[in-house]
């Protein structure tokens, strides 16, 4: 699965996420929402198959997208 990739920007100063194509796709001002964010892939595989049976996402990678994302959480 493949997750964006963050980067820090100085103008103006906060975090790039970009695509596996080099593409820009969203901004942030904190790094902590920038990682969350470069996680959305991961997310909405997960939730989609929650509802679709025939996209298998495995426990062994929900616990692995629990524990990228559980430094991220209060």
């Amino acid at each position: 699965m493949s997750n964006y990739i963050v980067t820090p920007t100085n103008t103006p100063a906060g975090f790039e996420i970009r695509d596996t194509n080099g593409e820009l796709i969203g901004f942030a001002m904190d790094e902590a929402t920038a990682n969350v964010f470069a996680h959305l892939p991961e997310l909405l595989a997960l939730m989609d198959s929650c509802v679709n049976v025939n996209l298998p996402f495995s426990y062994s990678d929900a616990v692995d997208l629990q524990n990228k994302l559980k430094k991220f959480r209060k």
